[in-house]
């Protein structure tokens, strides 16, 4: 069934993130963050943030990071019929895919 629906011209949407976020933006938006809080460090060398500030500051821009980071992992994510959609022997394509794809 799995083959026979990968052989379909249509096949093709199968595989399209439609929804991918722009991964370029997201890393420029996580180099911001990074930035801010390297900037936190100095405003709190030179006293012009409590330890109470810097500490809720840095849980927000990594939360931040971190979520950040996960879109980032989930958009470059390589689909699992990549490869099979469109090959000259669509069966033996996905036959032949490795069991940890």
């Amino acid at each position: 069934m799995t083959v026979g629906r990968l052989s379909r011209p249509d096949a093709a949407d199968l595989i399209v993130a439609r929804d991918r976020p722009d991964v370029d933006t997201i890393r420029a938006q996580v180099a911001a963050h990074e930035k801010r809080l390297e900037a936190l460090a100095v405003e709190f060398a030179d006293g012009d943030l409590t330890a109470s500030q810097l500490r809720a500051a840095t849980e927000r821009l990594k939360a931040k990071i971190t979520e950040a980071d996960a879109l980032i992992i989930d958009a470059t994510r390589h689909p699992v019929f990549k490869g099979v959609v469109g090959a000259d022997d669509v069966e033996a394509t996905f036959l032949g895919i490795d069991d940890d794809r």
